[in-house]
């Protein structure tokens, strides 16, 4: 995922500057310094061409890198159980994203799980994201179905 801005951004100009944004996404911190190592890799590539000055700016900050968080597993269990309960299929995901859940995990260690409902032909943060009304339906049964068993283990 990312983006390219280039300068001029004329139709009619050749740009003389492109910026590219990349962001990726790893269930595992080893992965990611793969996937950063790769792109370190294709720069030197790319600055061996006298003719394309390449620079390198890498944003670590903790807003934008919060890395792979794993959930906790007795959560995830729940929402297991939840959505098999509400007849709906589930799937393990990770979620290397800035989510509420894993911001929480990484601060202070609290139990953190994610619930995801399709979209439709699996377009996501896009404008054309959409998602089925019954999927929307089934989603918030396992929520609250989640949400229940979970209040019941902790009633305080």
């Amino acid at each position: 995922m990312g983006k390219i801005e280039v300068s001029p951004g004329a139709a009619s100009i050749i740009p003389s500057r492109a910026d590219l944004t990349v962001q990726w996404r790893a269930a595992t911190e080893a992965r990611m310094d793969e996937m950063y190592l790769e792109v370190e890799q294709l720069v030197e590539e790319f600055r061996r061409d006298p003719g394309v000055p390449v620079d390198v700016e890498l944003d670590t900050g903790d807003r934008l890198s919060v890395g792979a968080v794993q959930m906790d597993e007795h959560l995830v269990s729940i929402v297991r159980e939840s959505a098999s309960q509400a007849g709906a299929s589930c799937e393990d995901l990770f979620s290397g994203a800035i989510h509420d859940a894993g911001i929480m995990k990484k601060m202070g260690q609290i139990p953190s799980v994610m619930l995801f409902v399709p979209s439709i032909d699996g377009i996501s943060h896009d404008f054309r994201e959409d998602t089925r009304e019954e999927d929307i339906v089934r989603g918030a049964e396992v929520f609250a179905r989640a949400a229940a068993a979970m209040i019941q283990q902790h009633p305080h």
